[in-house]
């Protein structure tokens, strides 16, 4: 008797440990975090049509539009999306290139506005 006793303590035990694990283990990165946003260093600044500005992109994947509309991003090798928080279906595609100069940035849109070039402000 004291066999399956002794067996049926190390499931039960084994069993909560894996609950315990699974409720303390750490969430995945949420979108426009540092850690899960893939972020070309060439984009993060101020870009606009004029030295008003408009576009600010920062290192935490988080894109603000005008001062007033804060969408999150990411941008590697040309392509880059953006979305609404919470709203990851969304997402809007377009291609980037940054000159050799890191001095202007053209806009590709795959919908909306084709064609957007833009001068680093700051």
């Amino acid at each position: 008797m004291k066999p399956k006793i002794v067996v049926l303590h190390l499931v039960a035990v084994s069993l909560l440990c894996g609950v315990s694990e699974a409720q303390t283990r750490p969430s995945s990165p949420q979108p426009g975090s540092s850690v899960a946003a893939k972020v070309d260093t060439a984009l993060i600044g101020v870009w606009g049509v004029d030295a008003n500005g408009g576009y600010e992109f920062k290192a935490d994947g988080t894109f603000i539009l005008q001062g007033s509309v804060t969408y999150l991003y990411d941008a590697a090798n040309g392509t880059w999306h953006y979305w609404q928080r919470g709203m990851e279906m969304a997402k809007v595609t377009a291609e980037y290139q940054v000159s050799a100069d890191g001095k202007s940035l053209s806009i590709n849109l795959k919908k909306g506005r084709p064609f957007t070039h833009l001068i680093r402000i700051r």
